[in-house]
C-alpha cells in the first residue's frame, strides 16, 4: 500500500472542534457565539469562531515570544 493509497481511506475527523479554556472570557464568548450560529444554521460563522479559538493564545509555555 502506497502512501497516497493511505492518506485516501484514513478517516477524517471533521466534526472535532477546538474546545475554549475554562476560565477564560474570550473563548466563552467565541464558544457562546458558535453555539448560536449552530442553532440558526450559519455554517461560515462556526468555522470562523473555530478559526478564532484554535488561535486564540493562553500564555503557554510552549508559545514562542521573542525577548
Amino acid at each position: 500500500m502506497t502512501y497516497v493509497e493511505d492518506a485516501r481511506t484514513a478517516p477524517v475527523a471533521w466534526h472535532l472542534e477546538p474546545a475554549p479554556v475554562d476560565g477564560c472570557g474570550v473563548c466563552a464568548a467565541l464558544a457562546k457565539q458558535r453555539e448560536e450560529a449552530r442553532s440558526s444554521r450559519t455554517r461560515w460563522t462556526v468555522e470562523d469562531c473555530n478559526g478564532e479559538l484554535l488561535n486564540h493564545h493562553h500564555g503557554r509555555a510552549t508559545d514562542w515570544r521573542p525577548e
